[in-house]
């Protein structure tokens, strides 16, 4: 009986998105754009990429949000991006952004180094360092150590950014050079475990929308 019961309650959690596996997690399908509110001039062009999929497990009890619409800023280097929540308390967020792939002879080791040279070169952030866990021919996803200047403290050293203190989070990257579009995951700070990162990575996957 108690066995049916679990059953019969994966078989739910599946049915409305929610995941429900050994390892408890929640598979999810995100598109972007996810929105068109933030969108002007100059950033046109990202917010008319041709819709795609961002499909990754999350962790149990996780879910997406949309932020409010009065929060849906058109700023880089993630747009349109897509909260996740678990039981009301913020853990992060996942947005995109899209790149030029090199033509020529580039190492598959520093190819990332030409789609993220923004993340890597931030003066306020950096996605640094980059440990790739899955790659094919067309695209890779990372885990990342996302290093950012506390915001809240930034005011109190006006003139000295290098005396901000520095906060650290997990993070993942992919990108697809065939979509020409990168995706971004920065986790809030004590959401989750590095071998949690781990697996959200491993499982990220870009697809075209059908």
């Amino acid at each position: 009986m108690k066995k049916t019961i679990c059953l019969l309650l994966c078989a739910a959690f599946a049915l409305f998105g929610a995941g429900c596996s050994d390892k408890g997690s929640n598979p999810v399908s995100i598109s972007f754009p996810a929105y068109q509110e933030g969108q002007n001039e100059s950033n046109a062009q990202i917010y008319g990429t041709a819709p795609f999929i961002a499909a990754l497990s999350l962790p149990g009890g996780w879910e997406t949000r949309l932020p409010e619409e009065q929060d849906r800023e058109g700023a880089g280097p993630f747009y349109t991006k897509v909260d996740f929540y678990r039981d009301g308390r913020y853990m992060g967020f996942i947005g995109f952004n899209t790149f030029t792939p090199v033509e020529g002879e580039v190492p598959r080791e520093d190819y990332y180094k030409t789609v993220y040279p923004e993340l890597r070169l931030g003066s306020l952030c950096q996605w640094e360092p980059y440990q790739p866990v899955k790659s094919d021919e067309t695209g890779e996803a990372a885990v990342c150590t996302v290093n950012y200047k506390d915001p809240q403290e930034i005011d109190k050293h006006p003139g000295a950014l290098a005396e901000v203190p520095v906060v650290e989070v997990p993070g993942v990257l992919c990108y697809d050079k065939e979509l020409k579009v990168y995706v971004g995951i920065q986790f809030a700070e004590d959401s989750l475990t590095d071998e949690q990162a781990r697996q959200v990575a491993m499982s990220l996957e870009l697809q075209a929308a059908p």
